[in-house]
């Protein structure tokens, strides 16, 4: 692909209101186009090559955000009228296309049980509150194994644990979480106990 090609697409996207037929290859050969621009500019360190790679990231840009419009309005169409028409799509527009609609379907979905005078399921925002929350909870008990209480027997310099967080300075005789490897080492070496 070459420039003029870029061009040539982004005038069929600009002109249209539907997606346009890209080539199968059009994702490689775009990343090949910048490529190229890239390593001429590199190479030659020139104005105009400055500009031609400025360019061509600049249309390829407009090209995506123009057909990313499209196949989100595309997808809420579909999702109104429960069809299923991802013509002109690439594999990677196509995924998009089908994870919009899928959520705007489950979306319309919730909100007619609403008006049905029920409620629905839980709002997607909780269900992801949740799942946010249940990883936190996963890496706070992974955490937490890795952290024992432990008696100082005599004063602990400050240290960064295995975990990269500052530890101490401690005094003799303090209860302390601090990370089971150091806990062991600090225990060899006569510092603290483990409880």
């Amino acid at each position: 692909m070459e420039y003029d090609d870029l061009r040539k697409l982004q005038r069929l996207e600009r002109n249209s209101p539907k997606l346009n037929k890209v080539p199968d290859n059009y994702l490689s050969a775009l990343a090949d186009l910048v490529k190229k621009a890239k390593q001429s500019f590199d190479k030659s360190g020139s104005r105009e090559d400055m500009r031609m790679l400025e360019n061509v990231l600049e249309v390829a840009r407009d090209i995506y955000n123009r057909r990313e419009q499209k196949i989100i309005m595309k997808a809420l169409a579909d999702a109104r009228t429960s069809t299923d028409d991802s013509s002109n799509m690439l594999p990677e527009e196509q995924n998009l296309y089908f994870r919009i609609k899928e959520a705007l379907k489950d979306s319309r979905s919730d909100f007619s049980v609403i008006l049905a005078g029920k409620t629905p399921k839980k709002a997607e925002t909780n269900v992801l509150n949740e799942k946010l929350g249940d990883e936190i909870a996963k890496e706070d008990k992974q955490e937490d194994l890795n952290i024992i209480l432990v008696r100082t027997i005599k004063k602990v310099p400050k240290f960064v644990g295995s975990d990269l967080k500052e530890y101490g300075p401690y005094e003799a005789n303090e209860l302390v979480n601090i990370p089971k490897k150091e806990a062991e080492l600090l225990s060899k070496q006569g510092f603290i106990e483990i409880i």
